[in-house]
């Protein structure tokens, strides 16, 4: 599956690494799409959910516990 290009430069600007043209063209299309700032926030939220999630099982294996292993549950992301 190939990603948007939307999708593209959100990744980019998440992950810091967006040029300057880049980031104006970004800009313009959250500006004028309300569909483009509702998928901005679906990867926002994403990414927070997964660094999240991360945090958790680095703690738990820096204490000892046992890791958990992922479920997928249906809701935002999940059909």
């Amino acid at each position: 599956m190939k990603p948007s290009e939307l999708d593209r430069l959100i990744e980019s600007y998440l992950e810091d690494r967006l040029a300057a043209e880049e980031a104006a063209s970004l800009s313009a299309i959250l500006e004028d799409s309300e569909e483009a700032r509702e998928r901005y926030w679906e990867l926002v939220l994403m990414l927070g959910m997964l660094e999240q999630g991360l945090q958790a099982a680095t703690f738990r294996a820096a204490t000892g516990e046992e890791p958990v292993s992922p479920t997928l549950k249906k809701g935002l992301f999940f059909q």
